[in-house]
C-alpha cells in the first residue's frame, strides 16, 4: 500500500543526503509519514542509496506498514 504525500509544503531540498537528513529528523520528531515522503525524495536522486533504504524501512515499520518496510530492507 502507498501512503499518500503529506497536505504540509515539504521543504525542496537539492541533494539526496539533505533529504536524508530532513527525513531522519522528522522520523525522531515521530512525523512518520513526512519522513517516509523525505526518505522516498532522496531514493529517487539516490536510488541505490543503502541508509535511505534502511531508514525508511525503519519509518514504514513504524507506521504499521510490515510489508512496505520489508521490501526495503532486502
Amino acid at each position: 500500500a502507498t501512503l499518500p504525500l503529506p497536505e504540509r509544503r515539504t521543504p525542496r531540498f537539492v541533494t539526496a543526503e539533505e533529504w536524508r537528513r530532513e527525513g531522519c529528523r522528522l522520523a525522531e520528531e515521530n512525523e512518520l509519514a513526512e519522513s517516509v515522503a523525505a526518505f522516498r525524495q532522496a531514493l529517487a536522486l539516490e536510488p541505490e542509496d543503502a541508509s535511505s533504504q534502511y531508514h525508511l524501512a525503519e519509518s514504514l515499520y513504524r507506521l504499521g506498514n510490515r510489508l512496505g518496510a520489508i521490501e526495503r530492507y532486502y
